[in-house]
């Protein structure tokens, strides 16, 4: 299940069209790879006043997508191996175990690039006032939109499927 970040729209719209009854985007609401660039290029790097301090809770959660697409692109484009495989270690960068049921498992590329993000960016989850893993799989697949390059699943959608008796 795609969550609209390969369509060009923001988040916003996405969650409107998934969780709401905005429908599918429109062609007009849909933008190309590079409109999409333009869009999170154009959004702030973690300073200034957040996007939560206006009244339009819908645009700012948006904005915060935005924002961390932006870091996602600076971030892919100077290190493009942040795309490739990368996987659980048996344990944290602290010394501490991993959970057992991770080890050697496979990351999760947004997961891998919010954790680069947030080295390069340590603001970053304080002035996004804790962003959802909705916002940072939408980021990722955004920018992996706007880079022209393939675009996945979100780690936020579940998708259930009702056993066989």
């Amino acid at each position: 299940m795609s969550d609209g970040a390969n369509l060009g729209i923001d988040a916003s719209r996405a969650l409107d069209a998934i969780l709401g009854d905005a429908g599918e985007p429109n062609e007009d609401e849909r933008t190309t790879p590079a409109q999409t660039r333009e869009r999170l290029e154009a959004a702030p790097l973690f300073d200034g006043p957040t996007p939560w301090e206006n009244d339009d809770r819908d645009a700012g959660y948006g904005a915060v997508a935005d924002s961390i697409g932006h870091a996602f692109l600076i971030l892919i484009e100077e290190d493009a191996s942040l795309l490739e495989p990368q996987f659980y270690p048996e344990t944290y960068p602290d010394g501490s175990p991993m959970h057992e049921v991770l080890v050697g498992k496979q990351r999760d590329q947004s997961d891998v690039l919010w954790n680069a993000m947030k080295e390069r960016w340590p603001q970053v989850d304080k002035w996004c006032g804790g962003a959802s893993g909705f916002q940072v799989g939408f980021a990722f697949n955004a920018a992996c939109y706007a880079l022209e390059r393939p675009t996945g699943g979100n780690p936020a959608i579940v998708t259930m499927r009702k056993k066989k008796s």
